[in-house]
């Protein structure tokens, strides 16, 4: 094999083949309608007038029956046979001869009224009781030794059987698959000798396939943060043939993918009929906490690209070692050539392949949420200005534990109706406390969840920070900024903590309804 161009859910093969009569066999999951064949670089005058792929099966001949074998395995059979029905005849008769000394002794012990023996005193008695259980222990001894070799001569008689079968079943016709493509070429004067002709072939596979894997290390102990990331492959192959000392290409094409859009469908509207199920008569709780990398739309609403303005990233990137060159393809995919040979075995298991290690210099923030988890996640973006596809990224790469985050509920007030308000409102009032324990200043964006009202008759009023402290845009000096998000109504302080030092959020709101119905927050899926 030259080459192989592995897309994401198929494999490509590249073979240079020198051509006499037929090209070898291929393996089962080749694409006959993917064949192609060219001449190699370097071969001119030569034409290649028909291409055709073929599936042959080819019968195995097999010897005839050797009827010597089955009349001795016959000859085996019926000699066991008949030691096993003389066993069983020993096993019948020492059967019968216990049921005669049982029957003996009964009737010496026990004698019926016509019966003309005289029944044993005791001396005659002891000697019968003895001759009874000498004779019974001598009978079942014998009897235990018989079945055993009946069992013996049983299983003996089973595989004979069986071997005798297997002669005297009817001729198997094993056959082989060989899968030949057979090319005509033309040879032209100018040609060097016609055995010395060489062919490119290129055909797809299945059963191959590779995903990306990254590895991404920030350095955050100096102020000019360092992004280390490793880019691999992992391949699986499972085409039924090993790659071995070959050329690796990784393209993000899909040729398996249909080609043609799904047909738009006919949407029709109707009523719907509502459901009659009560409400819940209670508060319910916020579902459990979970990191915010686990939970994709609040990531996508609170990351750098929809709460925070673009801010320029240095574009100098560090010395970067490729282990691959990228080639543009198709469609807007793109292919990636692994610089040394590799070798990846047919065994179904992934094989990892570096593609690149690159650095970055990346922006840094710390993205929490108090009153779901006490930690400060953080996210990382860079601009990417290597060779590879994606002009930027942004990821999270867990908790920081050097930052401490801690959530206090202060008071929660609750006041009834009056006979001059029909409503009752609840106060709930929070402070978040953040220590920064690094060596170097941190940018933070702290998000408190603000509940948002779904009815006209539930009104939530934010006390704290006061309505005139929110702001659209971040104080171009500090770059400082208290916000609060239009879809999701939650408030989001973005800051700079420097090295060492504290800082206090004060979050205060409360909540109105009619005191004659009851309150039910959900958190939404949304």
């Amino acid at each position: 094999m030259d080459k192989f161009v592995v897309p994401l859910d198929q494999a490509s093969v590249r073979e240079v083949t020198v051509f006499n009569d037929r090209l070898r066999s291929h393996e089962s999951r080749l694409d006959a309608d993917s064949i192609r064949v060219k001449p190699a670089p370097g071969c001119h005058q030569l034409t290649i007038v028909e291409v055709s792929f073929e599936v042959r099966e080819k019968v195995k001949k097999e010897g005839d029956v050797d009827l010597s074998r089955v009349g001795a395995k016959r000859a085996e059979i019926h000699a066991l046979s008949t030691q096993a029905t003389s066993i069983e005849a020993e096993i019948a008769r020492a059967k019968e001869a216990r049921e005669l000394v049982r029957g003996y002794l009964k009737a010496r012990l026990m004698p019926g009224a016509h019966c003309a023996v005289e029944a044993a005193g005791l001396d005659d008695t002891a000697a019968l009781l003895r001759f009874h259980g000498e004779q019974c222990a001598r009978l079942d001894q014998e009897t235990q030794r018989l079945t055993g070799k009946l069992s013996e001569v049983n299983e003996a008689i089973e595989l004979l059987r069986k071997d005798l079968m297997k002669l005297e079943g009817p001729v198997r016709t094993p056959t082989t698959t060989s899968r030949d493509v057979s090319v005509l070429v033309n040879i032209g004067e100018g040609a060097s000798k016609a055995g010395d002709v060489r062919l490119l072939l290129t055909y797809m596979v299945s059963g191959a396939s590779w995903s990306p894997s990254y590895d991404i290390r920030v350095d955050t102990l100096s102020e000019s943060a360092e992004l280390a990331l490793s880019y691999f492959g992992l391949v699986v192959n499972s085409s039924g043939e090993d790659w071995t000392g070959c050329h690796l290409a990784l393209s993000t094409a899909k040729p398996s993918k249909a080609g043609m859009p799904l047909a738009p469908p006919r949407r029709l509207l109707r009523f719907e009929e509502l459901s009659k199920a009560p409400r819940k008569m209670m508060m319910s709780k916020a579902r459990k906490s979970i990191p915010v990398q686990a939970v994709g739309g609040l990531e996508r609403k609170l990351s750098f690209d929809a709460m925070e303005a673009d801010s320029s990233c240095d574009d100098d990137d560090l010395d970067a070692i490729q282990l691959s060159t990228v080639a543009a393809g198709g469609a807007g995919t793109a292919a990636f050539n692994i610089e040394r040979l590799v070798s990846i075995a047919a065994d179904a298991k992934p094989h990892k392949v570096t593609i690149a290690m690159l650095t970055f210099q990346p922006e840094l923030l710390y993205f929490g949420t108090p009153s779901l988890e006490q930690a400060f996640y953080l996210q990382v973006k860079a601009a990417n200005t290597s060779s590879f596809p994606c002009s930027q990224f942004t990821t999270f790469l867990g908790v920081d534990s050097a930052l401490k985050l801690e959530h206090q509920q202060l008071a929660l007030e609750r006041k009834g109706e009056s006979w001059r308000n029909k409503k009752q409102t609840t106060t709930h009032k929070y402070i978040v406390k953040i220590h920064n324990t690094k060596a170097v200043p941190v940018r933070l964006k702290v998000v408190e969840v603000l509940p948002k009202s779904t009815e006209q008759q539930i009104s939530v009023e934010l006390h704290a920070p006061a309505p005139k402290e929110l702001k659209e845009e971040p104080d171009p000096a500090s770059g400082e900024s208290v916000t609060q998000n239009k879809v999701t109504n939650n408030i989001v302080w973005q800051l700079t903590l420097q090295p060492g030092k504290k800082k206090e959020l004060a979050f205060e709101y409360a909540i109105s309804w009619p005191a004659d119905k009851a309150l039910c927050s959900f958190d939404s899926e949304d």
